[in-house]
């Protein structure tokens, strides 16, 4: 399969794509429900307890939410992130924050406030009788700057807990060569379709900002004169990865990296290749059948620019300095730890 320049245009856009996301600068949000109510009026009062304070024996615990630093964030004083997880309480109906951690801003670490609470549900009754005590309490709290700072909760926050910041990916599917080809003349088949077996592993932090390295291998084969040959190309690159959760279940990942490829052909005993540099683009969505296995679904660009061959005085010489763009759609297994 003899091959002209690639389409450096596709990987380029999508490369672009991924380069400018809307980045807001607000702390990050992370939350998980087990029950949820209907939404109350935007901006709804919620009641706030720490874990020093006596808690109503009637309140119902609905889940758990933390407001971190994403590594841009602006506007993360302890009253601007305190108010992000009392709006994350009323979306899911309920009217009571506990406070379970607090991180306060440092000179070398985060400049922001940091917390993660409890979500409550208190009765009407409840919620009415402590009312007026807990929003004098609060504003004496966040006005004189007494505020708890219980880092000792940390470890056993179940969100902070349950996350696991690592993951294996195992894909098999279909790959199609996107770049033009010039097939010679007697071959049979159609060596611009084949398989593909893509692995990779990914690491990302709170923010969803992460590496990761890949493999990809296509697969495919064609005839010569009734002689079949075989068509190889490896892939393994480094990759820069971003990654979004959608509530407990979904979550999405982009990546961009570039990486080594070989390319081979090979008729029985006989074997031609060629070594080059190339690049990737991977665009995936998860579901989380548990909390350390999935499945998922993604679509990678891979293009590769071939430099040398070990065979350039033959009349394959041509193969000098061209490439192969191609597309994979890939589906198969996640492992979180």
């Amino acid at each position: 399969m003899q091959n002209v320049r690639l389409l450096p245009c596709l990987l380029r856009l999508l490369i672009a794509a991924l380069l400018f996301p809307s980045v807001g600068c607000a702390p990050k949000i992370y939350s998980s429900f087990q029950k949820s109510y209907p939404a109350r009026p935007e901006g709804s009062t919620v009641l706030v307890y720490n874990l020093t304070d006596t808690l109503p024996s009637q309140a119902e615990v609905l889940g758990s939410v933390e407001v971190r630093d994403n590594g841009l964030s602006s506007n993360c004083g302890f009253r601007q992130v305190l108010q992000r997880a009392k709006d994350a309480t009323n979306n899911a109906g309920g009217n009571g924050l506990i406070l379970t951690w607090h991180k306060e801003p440092s000179a070398f670490g985060s400049s922001c406030h940091q917390i993660a609470a409890s979500v409550l549900r208190l009765p009407d009754s409840i919620y009415t009788a402590s009312y007026f005590d807990n929003i004098a309490l609060q504003s004496y709290r966040t006005n004189l700057l007494y505020i708890p700072a219980n880092t000792a909760q940390k470890a056993n926050h179940p969100a902070s807990s349950e996350r696991k910041p690592c993951a294996i990916m195992i894909n098999a599917g279909a790959a199609f060569v996107l770049s033009k080809t010039k097939t010679a003349e007697g071959v049979t088949g159609n060596p611009r379709r084949g398989l593909d077996i893509n692995g990779a592993f990914q690491w990302t932090a709170r923010s969803g900002l992460g590496f990761g390295l890949r493999y990809s291998g296509y697969f495919t084969s064609a005839k010569l004169d009734g002689t079949k040959f075989d068509i190889r190309l490896h892939y393994v690159g480094a990759e820069f990865v971003m990654r979004q959760n959608l509530g407990r279940k979904w979550a999405f990942h982009e990546s961009i990296g570039l990486g080594y490829a070989q390319y081979s052909e090979t008729i029985y005993k006989l074997s031609m290749n060629q070594a080059g540099l190339g690049c990737h683009v991977d665009l995936g969505v998860e579901y989380k059948l548990s909390r350390s296995v999935g499945l998922g679904f993604s679509i990678g660009a891979y293009s590769v620019s071939f430099n040398t061959s070990n065979y350039a005085d033959s009349e394959s010489a041509s193969y000098k300095n061209d490439g192969i763009a191609r597309l994979s759609l890939d589906g198969g297994l996640r492992f979180y730890f």
